[in-house]
C-alpha cells in the first residue's frame, strides 16, 4: 500500500498485486461435468408449474373444446346476463353465489361491463323486502311501469 501526500492509500496500483489468484482461470475447462437439466413447464406468469396439467383446448368457431370433444360451459358473463334478463332480475347475493366473485367485483362488473361496455339498460330497484334487485330491460318502453 502506498500513501499519498494527503494520507490516502493508493489502492488502485496495489490491487493487482494483492488480489488472490483463482486456481481455475477462465481459459481452463472445468473438471466437473454435469448433465444438462430438463426444463420444467412454466406457467404464463413465469413460475414453475406444479401438479396436474390442464387438458389442451382447441378453438372451434367461438367455443373452446377440449381434446376429448366436450364443449366448454357458458362463461360467467353469459350466466350473469341470463340472470339479469329474467323478469324479476337478481340480487347481489345471488350473483356472488353464481360467480364466486366478491360483492365489489360484481358491482364493478355491472357498472363497467354491463352498463358501459355492453351498453345495456341495467335497472336497479329496491324490492318490498328491502333487497336491491338488478335486471336488464331490453327496450325503453319496459322502463315505464
Amino acid at each position: 500500500m502506498v500513501l499519498t501526500h494527503s494520507g490516502n492509500a493508493d489502492l488502485a496500483s496495489r490491487r493487482d498485486e494483492t488480489a488472490p489468484s483463482n486456481p481455475q482461470s477462465a481459459d481452463s475447462p472445468s473438471t466437473k461435468k454435469t448433465a444438462p437439466r430438463e426444463k420444467s413447464p412454466v406457467t404464463p406468469i413465469g413460475t414453475p408449474a406444479i401438479g396436474k396439467s390442464k387438458p389442451k383446448t382447441t378453438t372451434v368457431g367461438s367455443k373452446a373444446q377440449t381434446k376429448s370433444g366436450n364443449k366448454a360451459g357458458p362463461s360467467k358473463t353469459d350466466l350473469v346476463l341470463k340472470k339479469l334478463r329474467t323478469t324479476k332480475g337478481t340480487t347481489l347475493a345471488q350473483l356472488v353465489d353464481l360467480t364466486g366473485w366478491q360483492q365489489h367485483s360484481v358491482r364493478g362488473f355491472l357498472s363497467g361491463t354491463v352498463r358501459k361496455k355492453l351498453d345495456l339498460n341495467l335497472v336497479s330497484e329496491m324490492g318490498k323486502d328491502g333487497t336491491r334487485r338488478y335486471r336488464v330491460i331490453d327496450d325503453v318502453a319496459g322502463l315505464v311501469s
